[in-house]
Formats: C-alpha cells, structure tokens, sequence
C-alpha cells in the first residue's frame, strides 16, 4: 500500500497495514527500553574490578588526546620501564600495558561525543552518598546499549538460520538472562564481546548463504577484521580466529579456499597489526605485560594478577 493520502487510509494503514507493525515494534522496543532501565537502575552497584576501572581511565586518557596512556602507575609498569632507562616521573602518564584496548576505545568515543565540559563534569566530584559516580552511570549507558544491539544481533542471527518467530525467542532469552545481565551492570565490557562474537557468526552466516563455489571477498576480510576486534576487545578472545580459519578451510575448495584463508588473514592483520607493533616497540611482547596472566591466577595467593602488579620488579612470573 503507498503512503495514506485520507484519513480513512491512514486508519486502515494503522490497523491492518504496515502502520500496525511499526506501532507493534515501537511498543516492544518501548517496553524493552523501560523494564532494562529498571533492571540496570536497581542492580547497578558500581564497577565491580580494577580493570574496568583501569580500562575506564585509559579511555578518559584517550579522549582528551594523551593516547594509550593511564594515570594509575603500577610498580610493575615502573620497574619495567627503568629497566629500559627511563626514570620514573609521577607526573607522566605511563602506556597502558595490562589490558587489551579496543573497551577503552569505545568508551574514548562515546566521551568524545559529549561536550568538553560536560565530559569532565562526570569526573570532577565525589558522589555524595545514596548518588553514585556520574562516570560509573556513563559506563552503565554504554554497556546497556551494547547489550541492547546484542540482543538485535541474537534477533538477526537466529532469523537467518531459522525464522522470525525463533529470532524474538532467541532475543528475549537473552533479555531475560540473568547472567548476562550481571554481566552488564558490571561494566566489564562483556556486552562488547558479545557483539563481536554475534557480528562475526552473522557474517559466517551471510557468508555460507551466498551459495556453493561463489566467493565473498568483502564478508571474508570484514570477519578476519571482526576477529581481530575480539583480540583487541580480550586477547584470549582473539582465538576465534583460528575456529573461522579451520571452518573457511573445511567448507571451501580450491582457490576460493585459499583466498578465503588469506582475506580473513588479512582483515585481521590489518586491524591488529598497529597494536602489536605498538606492544612490540614498548616491551617486545605482541601483548604487552598481559603476556604474565598465563602464569597467575584469580584468587591464588602465589600468583593473584592484582598482587603482580604491585611487585617492583620487571621480572615476569613463570609458568608452574
């Protein structure tokens, strides 16, 4: 039907048109929006790690144009660098070495999209008890739009490979998880993870349905480029890429094999390259001193990453 032109078209288009529709979908989303506003408001404590906060600082870093930097000086990053001949300074922001960037990324733009003075306005007071940190608020935003446009993903992967029907099942599962909820109002950048892994299995997705033997130069480099988003969100993570590789070379043949393999190589490469050299240049290892964490581990007394950090030695723990 085009565009009502009468008064009795348009009630028609808003009962049994498209009108219908787009009312049902401004609905769900209204209610959606609502209840998680609910949710997050009275589950939201605060950031629930150091890390978040490290990596929250170094996105501030970001934002006002001082690069990879934090302003929290571990002993471990000032022991390292004096190995290297650099005097220690507390006036000088050191890099950031501990925790892979592409969080801190996303939490530079969604501040850089904000006013200079409104930016710094949500960190220049202490909270006065029962309010909380404005900046700890801002994070909670950002994470809840990303666990909202993870839900539209689960929506759009699951409509690919079943249906519709199955796509608003799949998404108000994830709407209703208790654990990904938790996961959110902690602010450790879990909602991000999920939207890469969710964008690069839709892209596997699309990939497979373009048909047997034709090739799909673009969605291959744009999943080697995913994956190297998911290495710079969590390092670990980046091992997607290996699953995607040994999936591209089973479900592939001949030369459209082969070029299958190298694009998804290469959007990786490309994305990652910059960092690695980065990490390389600064202390020789691809990922910095988050190399040592697969010798600690949480809660171990001998080897807890937290406790690693303090220590004033450039000496990384060995393996046991």
């Amino acid at each position: 039907m085009s565009r009502p032109k009468t008064i009795q078209e348009l009630i028609h288009w808003l009962e049994v048109g498209a009108g219908a529709r787009v009312i049902m979908f401004a609905a769900v989303l209204a209610v959606t929006a609502t209840l998680s506003l609910r949710v997050a408001w009275v589950q939201f404590h605060g950031p629930a790690s150091e890390m978040t906060l490290l990596q929250a600082d170094t996105g501030r870093q970001l934002a006002r144009g001082e690069g990879f930097t934090t302003l929290v000086n571990y002993p471990q990053t000032v022991a390292f660098f004096q190995k290297r001949g650099v005097p220690f300074d507390p006036n000088r922001p050191y890099p950031e070495l501990h925790q892979a960037p592409f969080y801190s990324i996303v939490i530079a733009a969604a501040l850089r999209v904000l006013p200079v003075h409104t930016r710094e306005s949500l960190f220049a007071a202490a909270p006065v008890p029962p309010d909380g940190f404005a900046a700890d608020y801002f994070l909670l935003g950002i994470n809840l739009l990303l666990f909202w446009l993870a839900a539209g993903l689960t929506f759009a992967l699951a409509r690919r490979l079943f249906d519709a029907r199955t796509g608003w099942l799949a998404a108000l599962a994830l709407l209703v998880s208790v654990a990904a909820w938790q996961q959110t109002v902690s602010l450790d950048g879990t909602p991000l993870l999920m939207v890469l892994v969710l964008a690069a299995f839709w892209i596997l997705a699309r990939i497979e349905g373009v048909g047997e033997g034709r090739m799909a130069p673009g969605w291959s480099a744009a999943l080697g480029a995913v994956c190297g988003l998911l290495f710079l969100t969590e390092y670990s993570a980046g091992a997607l890429v290996l699953v995607v590789l040994g999936h591209m070379a089973w479900h592939s043949e001949g030369r459209a094999r082969w070029m299958a393999l190298a694009l998804v190589t290469a959007g990786f490469a490309v994305v990652t390259a910059p960092w690695i050299a980065r990490n390389i240049l600064l202390t020789g290892n691809p990922v910095a001193l988050a190399a040592q964490n697969v010798a600690l581990k949480f809660g171990d007394s001998t080897a807890e990453p937290a406790s690693q950090r303090t220590f004033l030695t450039a000496t990384a723990p060995e393996v046991d």
